[in-house]
């Protein structure tokens, strides 16, 4: 069962799964990687992807310039994650600059991807939850 399936920039196809993800090169490698939790979102745009492992562990991956997948950041948090979407890729620029999450609790939260060590750094919360 496929959680995922999106094109990277350099038109790499990504397959992500509850055990992994697979990533295919333009020249039709296959190169996949499992892992000991299970996987329950996952994301691409560009040359970026995210996956949410079940217990509140988020990977940030981008593609390298060998056109590898590299894991960049990771961030364990204490809910599960629910949904997960980048920011628009503004003109001139080459990454998505925010992660918006959305977890079980009823919070979302904002997180920086600029690449340094701020990488998946909380910028903003906000509690979703409503009373009627």
């Amino acid at each position: 069962m496929s959680l995922h399936v999106g094109r990277l920039e350099d038109n790499s196809l990504v397959q992500i799964f509850p055990s992994g993800f697979r990533h295919i090169t333009p020249d039709k490698t296959a190169k996949t990687m499992k892992f000991e939790g299970k996987i329950v979102k996952g994301i691409t745009k560009g040359r970026q992807m995210v996956i949410a492992l079940a217990g509140g562990d988020i990977i940030y991956y981008e593609l390298d310039q060998s056109g590898s997948l590299s894991e960049t950041a990771q961030t364990s948090l204490d809910s599960e994650v629910v949904a997960l979407d980048f920011s628009p890729i503004e003109k001139g620029r080459i990454r998505s600059n925010f992660l918006a999450v959305a977890f079980n609790d009823g919070t979302a939260r904002i997180f920086e991807l600029n690449g340094t060590e701020d990488c998946l750094k909380v910028l903003s919360a906000q509690n979703m939850k409503s009373e009627i």
